[in-house]
C-alpha cells in the first residue's frame, strides 16, 4: 500500500471520525452536553473572582450559572461592560467534570494573548456558561473569536463569534443600549 500524503492522512482521519460519530449517534449515544443558546448579556453581575493561570489576566469573575443570555447572535459589538458566550447543559447522568471552556481570538493585552482558558466542571443535569466580558479597552479587538468547552482533548461545544464595531448590531444596540438612543 502507498504512503499517505499529510493531507490525505487527515482526511481519512476526518472520514474515519465522520463514521465513528455516526455510528455513536446511531446507538442512542449523546454528546453529554447541549448548546442552550449563544450570545449577548447587556449587563453581568459578578459574585466574585477565581484565580484562572491561564487567561490573561491571571483571573475569571463568576456568575450566576443559570443567566440566560439577553440576545441570541454570533455577532458581538465591541463594547466596554458586554459580555458574551455560551450556555450549556449536561445530560442527566452525563457531568463533565473536567470541563475546560477555551476562547480564542486575535490578539490582545500587553503579551498579545491569542488563547485563554479556565476549567469549569459541570454536574449532570447542570447548566453552565462560559462568557468574556469587555472590562479593558485593549480587549476590544474586532475579528473571529471561538469559544470551545473541552473534556481532555475532545471538543464537546463549539461556537464562532465575530466581534464587530460597537455599534453594528442592532438586535444588542436596542437590548442593551436603549437608553443611549433616547437620551
Amino acid at each position: 500500500m502507498p504512503a499517505l500524503s499529510p493531507p490525505l492522512i487527515r482526511l481519512a482521519l476526518l472520514i474515519a471520525l465522520s463514521a465513528s460519530g455516526s455510528a455513536g449517534a446511531a446507538q442512542g449515544s449523546e454528546p453529554p452536553l447541549k448548546l442552550l443558546d449563544h450570545g449577548v448579556i447587556c449587563d453581568v453581575t459578578f459574585q466574585g473572582r477565581r484565580e484562572a493561570p491561564l487567561t490573561e489576566s491571571g483571573q475569571i469573575n463568576l456568575i450566576d450559572q443559570s443567566r440566560e443570555m439577553d440576545v441570541t447572535t454570533p455577532r458581538v459589538p465591541a463594547r466596554i461592560g458586554l459580555s458574551f458566550g455560551i450556555r450549556v447543559v449536561a445530560h442527566p447522568g452525563a457531568g463533565v467534570p473536567d470541563a475546560r471552556i477555551v476562547v480564542t481570538h486575535p490578539p490582545l493585552g500587553p503579551a498579545r494573548v491569542t488563547v485563554q482558558s479556565w476549567g469549569s466542571p459541570i454536574s449532570p443535569g447542570g447548566t453552565g456558561i462560559g462568557l468574556f466580558t469587555f472590562e479593558h479597552d485593549y480587549e476590544l479587538v474586532k475579528g473571529p473569536w471561538r469559544f470551545q468547552i473541552l473534556s481532555g482533548d475532545t471538543i464537546l461545544v463549539d461556537q464562532p463569534f465575530e466581534v464587530v464595531e460597537g455599534y453594528a448590531v442592532p438586535e444588542v444596540q436596542g437590548e442593551c443600549f436603549a437608553a443611549e438612543i433616547t437620551s
